[in-house]
């Protein structure tokens, strides 16, 4: 059913030229082997050969092929979807629950899947903008001037704020694997992901290190040396003075998304701005510019990951292309900057 559903929303898509289908892993596998295609769509539950060991394996022998994995939305289906955006899988798609409209669910199907294909792939996303072009002599703008540097070696962080989307699992695990176990600064993160998988997310970083790794609930008092996920479908902010406090709300979604990096930034304390060390890392469109401006002009030390690391530089690309950031780092880059100011022998 899924499959036929997937083919009925790529086939009306004027850039995709053909559609091979798959039973299982195993007969996708031979597929690829013998034909060449940009995108594999991998559903998690699958008999043979399941979508987990299916892309262990196609990573094997194609390290190029854009993976978009299919996932229940299930405790279970979550760690495997973990599983496999760390064993190479690009995203995923949570797919549609409790709808029993036709419609509705290819119309899910579509709006969730056709960005993400368009996102991963340079090629697409420069006949989009082709398209939007009215004339094709109309000139790019240029970046905007580049925002006053903040030096990051004397800088001084009471509050970490990371924000990322596409590719951000493996990225951060990647990351989090840099880090030192004595952090001490607190550090906030924002992960573009549904409820439950955030969950599985928080409990995955938390096993990579020293540092305590929880997913965010209301109320909860930020201490020293712990990291705070965004829960799924719930905006994260920060309140308080002298302790500070996670606030989660359902308030309407920013840049198509919740939790969404421009909220947690625009909530935190005025005070608290020139001390907090904020990243935009890996991810699809535009959440965290807006704010990052704001947080420049309050002083803030401002990195964002450089493209040729990213699975998709939407989110740092376009802070970039605002000119509001102090340095542009690869993953070890922002692991070494993070444990100079947040370790405790800085402090």
């Amino acid at each position: 059913m899924y499959r036929q559903a997937i083919k009925a929303c790529l086939q009306g898509q004027d850039d995709i030229d053909s559609i091979s289908l798959a039973g299982n892993g195993a007969e996708a596998i031979e597929i690829l082997k013998k034909e060449i295609f940009d995108f594999a769509i991998v559903d998690l539950e699958m008999p043979v050969m399941d979508g987990v060991e299916a892309i262990k394996e196609i990573r094997k022998f194609n390290k190029i092929i854009k993976l978009i994995v299919f996932s229940s939305q299930n405790e279970t289906a979550a760690k495997k979807t973990l599983e496999t955006l760390i064993n190479g899988a690009n995203d995923f798609v949570p797919k549609c629950s409790g709808s029993t409209n036709l419609n509705e669910s290819l119309k899910y199907i579509k709006d969730q899947l056709i960005p993400r294909i368009k996102s991963l792939s340079p090629q697409l996303r420069l006949r989009e903008i082709t398209k939007e072009r009215p004339s094709t002599t109309q000139e790019i703008p240029p970046q905007k001037k580049m925002a006053p540097k903040t030096p990051w070696k004397t800088f001084e962080a009471d509050l970490i704020c990371i924000g990322t989307s596409t590719g951000g699992p493996q990225t951060m695990r990647q990351l989090f694997s840099l880090l030192r176990d004595d952090i001490e600064v607190p550090i906030l993160i924002v992960q573009h992901m549904p409820p439950i998988f955030t969950t599985q997310y928080a409990s995955l970083l938390n096993t990579l290190n020293k540092i305590g790794v929880v997913e965010a609930f209301d109320g909860q008092v930020i201490e020293k040396g712990m990291a705070y996920v965004a829960p799924g479908d719930f905006h994260m902010t920060v309140e308080g003075k002298s302790n500070l406090v996670i606030k989660l709300n359902q308030e309407e979604k920013i840049c198509f998304v919740r939790p969404s990096y421009n909220v947690l930034l625009k909530s935190i304390p005025a005070k608290l701005k020139p001390k907090t060390l904020s990243v935009v890392m890996t991810g699809m469109g535009e959440d965290g510019a807006e704010e990052i401006t704001d947080m420049k002009k309050n002083h803030s030390l401002v990195l964002i990951q450089d493209e040729e690391s990213c699975v998709v530089w939407g989110m740092p690309g376009a802070v970039h292309q605002r000119g509001d950031f102090d340095k542009m780092c690869n993953i070890s880059e922002i692991a070494k900057i993070i444990n100079h100011i947040g370790s405790k022998g800085r402090r």
